[in-house]
């Protein structure tokens, strides 16, 4: 589960090995406490504050910390450091990138590639008038 929290004032902290999450509400503070092992990212917006404990946690269970602004755009995010997928797939591009038969794919995607650009503009060019296009012959 994704855990959201854009409630200004709330505080996350580590206790007993599980997420306590104090959220302030007209004058009480609620307390909910969420394992680990259920929550895939933790999303904060403005107004949140974490301890170092909360980090080091989610790092372990390999669950991502997002940072938002106050408008719910992304400016930071926090996630494991350990060899994943990325890594994995990155190491796999260099070794192709090796490969004679590289070029070859590189080729057939470029041409692939231009060739639905001059299809889109030949698209646009049927919606345009004529008159338009200064330098048409």
């Amino acid at each position: 589960m994704q855990i959201y929290i854009d409630t200004y004032g709330t505080y996350i902290h580590v206790k007993d090995g599980v997420f306590e999450f104090n959220i302030p509400k007209d004058d009480k503070i609620i307390k909910r406490s969420i394992a680990p092992n259920k929550i895939s990212s933790i999303i904060l917006s403005s107004g949140t504050t974490l301890t170092h404990s909360v980090v080091e946690l989610a790092m372990i269970n390999n669950i991502d910390i997002i940072f938002l602004e106050s408008d719910g755009t992304p400016i930071s995010r926090i996630w494991h450091s350990k060899l994943g997928s990325t890594t994995k797939i990155r190491k796999a591009q260099l070794v192709a990138s090796m490969n004679h038969k590289a070029i070859e794919y590189v080729k057939k995607w470029l041409t692939i590639k231009l060739q639905n650009q001059i299809d889109f503009i030949k698209d646009l060019k049927k919606h345009r008038k004529k008159n338009l296009y200064k330098y048409q012959k």
